[in-house]
């Protein structure tokens, strides 16, 4: 059985009955999620805008005589990037997806700098990641660390409680 040509630009969403549905796809890959749409947010914006990369240069400007001077490149709430501006320079935060993937870069940046890693991460080219050195940061909250530890305590005291049945 034939089901005709899918060009390497499509891929197949479904195989049902012997049909083929497929979708028209970037060439590039994507890599966050299928058919994402990165925003830019901030408190100079009213609402969320296109990620746009010909307005980064002027916001970036913008945020440094902002009440609150930063700007976010959102993929989703667990993925995005954020601009920090602070007397010494730019900082470049980012989070791939949850609490435990938080990380800022390690040195203040030009607004040459920042634009350009903005720009990369933007295209989804993923050298943004090597522009500049990057550091873990945890950001979890005590609550949350205070529960992991009581939770690892726990597992530690049912094991021994487990031994000390077993050995009698």
């Amino acid at each position: 059985m034939q089901f005709g040509h899918i060009s390497e630009n499509h891929k197949v969403v479904s195989l049902e009955r012997h049909q083929i549905q497929s979708v028209k796809t970037d060439q590039k890959k994507q890599p966050y999620e299928d058919n994402y749409k990165m925003n830019i947010t901030s408190s100079m914006l009213d609402t969320p805008i296109a990620a746009d990369k010909s307005r980064i240069t002027g916001l970036l400007t913008s945020i440094q005589n902002a009440v609150i001077p930063s700007l976010s490149i959102d993929v989703n709430d667990s993925t995005f990037m954020e601009v920090t501006w602070t007397p010494g320079g730019y900082s470049v935060e980012y989070r791939d997806g949850d609490m435990d993937h938080h990380y800022r870069s390690q040195q203040k940046l030009t607004i040459q700098e920042a634009q350009n890693i903005i720009n990369l991460y933007i295209d989804s080219d993923q050298s943004w990641r090597s522009a500049v050195q990057f550091e873990h940061i945890d950001i979890r909250p005590m609550l949350y660390k205070v529960g992991f530890q009581i939770g690892v305590m726990i597992k530690k005291v049912r094991k021994l409680f487990k031994r000390t049945i077993r050995n009698g």
